[in-house]
């Protein structure tokens, strides 16, 4: 289990956020920019330090305000992927993958072996000679992954692995990637501000604003209960203010919402689920939330 809890003050919001990420599986932070995802994830690569909190991964501890430990970024078995891929313009594929095991001084067999390795995981056996200029824009991106995974670590972090990529060929390495992420079986922490993304990738997703998840849950939980507006948006729903005018004790209720040219009456079902839920009582207001995908024309 990763274990992970953050408290400290950035220049225009205070971080504090805590959540358990499941070993072997994906889980997205997804959040507008600035939301505090990226530096969520140099915090837990070391690169930044909170001023309280804690991180462990399957029972070893790598930061800890209370305890003073704070293990260094280059003793963290963390693989960390840039948003820009930081690759090397002037060395080929496999020098671009083996530049951290160089830095670790490990034998020339161990370093072949490992870059091999991590080719074939990411399907990119056979280019290790050309260079990082001559490769496509989601080639790039999975080269990067492979000098992460080459390191071996025991969790992967990748700040929108997408975002660099023009729209179609974003498309195109969606499946590739969700392939790759789903074999290797890593432990990962993803961050995207795409919700399809979000949706193809996490088996976990909390929703980050300011510093703070005011979400967290599964595909389903996000889709079809979405705990603000704010969420609703961000995971394409669409969403109207109305006043509810009757309610009745099995949760449902009726809404008429608010347009200044045809008020329209719907009815609507409370969201069972929430232990805060309550039946609205006439006159209040209230926003429906209909999910795109579940109108037909």
């Amino acid at each position: 289990m990763l274990t992970v809890k953050l408290d400290t003050h950035l220049n225009t919001f205070h971080l504090d956020l805590g959540f358990s990420a499941e070993v072997g599986k994906t889980t997205v932070l997804l959040g507008e920019s600035g939301a505090g995802k990226s530096t969520v994830l140099r915090l837990l690569a070391g690169l930044l330090h909170p001023e309280r909190g804690h991180i462990s991964l399957e029972d070893v501890i790598y930061f800890d305000s209370e305890r003073r430990v704070i293990v260094p970024p280059q003793e963290r078995p963390f693989g960390y992927v840039f948003q820009d891929y930081v690759l090397f313009p002037h060395l080929n594929v496999f020098e671009n993958v083996a530049f951290g095991l160089r830095a670790q001084h490990l034998p020339q067999s161990t370093i072949r072996h490992r870059v091999g390795k991590a080719l074939e995981q990411v399907h990119l056996a056979g280019l290790d000679q050309r260079r990082a200029t001559q490769l496509s824009g989601g080639q790039q991106q999975r080269v990067a992954i492979a000098r992460a995974l080459a390191l071996q670590p025991q969790l992967l972090l990748l700040d929108e692995p997408l975002a660099a990529l023009d729209v179609q060929t974003r498309r195109e390495v969606r499946q590739e990637l969700r392939h790759i992420l789903a074999n290797i079986e890593i432990t990962t922490v993803l961050v995207t501000h795409q919700y399809l993304e979000a949706l193809l990738f996490g088996h976990a997703i909390l929703v980050l604003d300011a510093g703070h998840i005011i979400q967290q849950g599964s595909q389903h939980d996000l889709l079809l209960y979405p705990r603000s507006s704010y969420v609703a948006e961000l995971v394409g729903m669409n969403f109207f203010r109305g006043r509810v005018i009757h309610n009745e004790a099995n949760s449902l209720c009726t809404i008429q919402l608010l347009h200044e040219q045809h008020p329209i009456e719907v009815m609507a079902a409370l969201e069972e689920h929430r232990k805060d839920s309550k039946v609205p009582e006439v006159g209040e207001e209230a926003f429906v939330v209909v999910d795109p995908r579940s109108i037909t024309l």
